[in-house]
């Protein structure tokens, strides 16, 4: 492998802007929220796997697809969040570490579903490998083509996904610099006093209702 290959830099760009948009959803969470989730890997993967599935199987157009995924990983949401509602701290996290274990088994053991251990390339069956992209490959090379005459050239698809990834991400962490400083945060900033006035051994961060909610459960025995 050629690490000065600029091409491989920028497929490492496109990954790593993806992984940056869902490390800002556990930022919400941990952060702002106070809620220590482990399993959000799980609701990535069921938006994916449910977006692959009605593309390839239901021949879904791409955008409604990604709006099914969005609403597959709400659904996912309600089903683990309902029974937690009175978990806190550790056994909160426990149960999110479980509803992922549960989502990577059920993945892993209902191939004709999900394509198994080869991932949505397998939804087709044995011998066939799905191809789902298609639109969006589409999509990436009309804006490469209108871009083509500014930069004096035509950029890769890869080039265009990167951009277009971290335009994303700049402007959700711009949206969440917004939230930290609205009605909306300070509302939850006031229930992390609480809990540390009502438990002075709670650290000064910004993180202490993880610890302020874990000692509590204690008394409330919650679970």
């Amino acid at each position: 492998m050629d690490l000065f290959n600029p091409a491989f830099w920028t497929f490492v760009a496109v990954i790593a802007g993806i992984y940056g948009i869902m490390a800002l959803g556990l930022y919400v969470q941990f952060s702002l929220a106070g809620l220590p989730n482990f399993g959000h890997v799980a609701f990535m993967a069921v938006a994916a796997y449910a977006m692959a599935i009605l593309v390839v199987r239901h021949h879904v157009p791409l955008p409604l697809a990604a709006l099914g995924g969005l609403a597959a990983a709400v659904v996912l949401a309600l089903i683990m969040g309902v029974p937690a509602l009175r978990l806190r701290a550790d056994y909160l996290a426990i149960a999110t570490v479980a509803g992922s274990e549960i989502i990577r088994y059920l993945v892993m053991s209902l191939p004709d579903l999900t394509g198994g251990a080869i991932g949505s390339m397998g939804l087709l069956g044995p011998g066939e490998i799905a191809l789902y992209n298609q639109g969006w490959q589409a999509f990436l090379d009309r804006i490469a083509s209108l871009v083509a005459p500014l930069l004096g050239a035509v950029p890769s698809r890869d080039e265009v996904t990167m951009v277009l990834v971290w335009a994303l991400l700049v402007a959700l962490i711009a949206l969440f610099w917004r939230l930290e400083r609205s009605p909306w945060n300070r509302g939850s900033s006031s229930w992390t006093n609480r809990c540390r006035r009502s438990t002075p051994t709670c650290e000064s961060s910004s993180r202490s209702s993880f610890a302020c909610s874990s000692r509590s459960s204690g008394s409330r025995r919650s679970w």
